[in-house]
């Protein structure tokens, strides 16, 4: 059975896809805030690279990473962005290099277009949304949707970081 590491396994889509996916897949996940198991489940600040190491000589095998892990809060910090969302996705990406991992999907936020002009934070509560198209300009609304563009990993990593959706 394939074995798929999520990062950010304790949050609401984190949490959701270890459930959903568990027939599928051998499942690993981390998350800052879970309690390690030593096993299955591990405690880790992804943005500290030996201790991600660390969890990953701990796996035999990964073979599929969904990266889930961010400090999600539109109003987060600067440091915090940089750190659990920035930091720690270069070091969920250059582990995913070390220990030869075959995909690594990485989940962006509707936030990273949500800086329209006249287009109101809260589109899903209108009758007839204005739509935007995948070939519009991105436009981050914050630190943390910018965060979430994931250009400068995907540029310095190469084919990892490009985009795949298939496993």
């Amino acid at each position: 059975m394939k074995r798929l590491l999520i990062t950010g396994s304790k949050g609401l889509i984190g949490s959701i896809l270890m459930k959903r996916l568990k027939d599928e897949f051998e499942l690993i996940g981390i998350d800052i805030k879970e309690i390690d198991d030593g096993k299955r489940h591990f405690k880790v600040d992804i943005s500290d690279f030996k201790q991600l190491c660390n969890v990953f000589e701990k796996i035999d095998r990964i073979d599929y990473i969904i990266h889930l892990a961010a400090d999600a809060r539109v109003n987060a910090d600067w440091q915090s962005i940089l750190k659990n969302n920035i930091i720690g996705t270069k070091n969920i990406y250059e582990c995913a290099r070390i220990y030869k991992v075959k995909k690594v999907i990485f989940a962006s936020s509707n936030h990273v277009t949500g800086g329209y002009e006249g287009i109101p934070p809260r589109l899903h509560k209108l009758k007839n949304p204005p739509l935007i198209k995948v070939t519009d300009p991105i436009r981050p609304d914050s630190d943390y949707a910018t965060s979430n563009l994931n250009l400068p990993v995907s540029r310095l990593k190469g084919d990892i970081g490009k985009a795949n959706t298939s496993l």
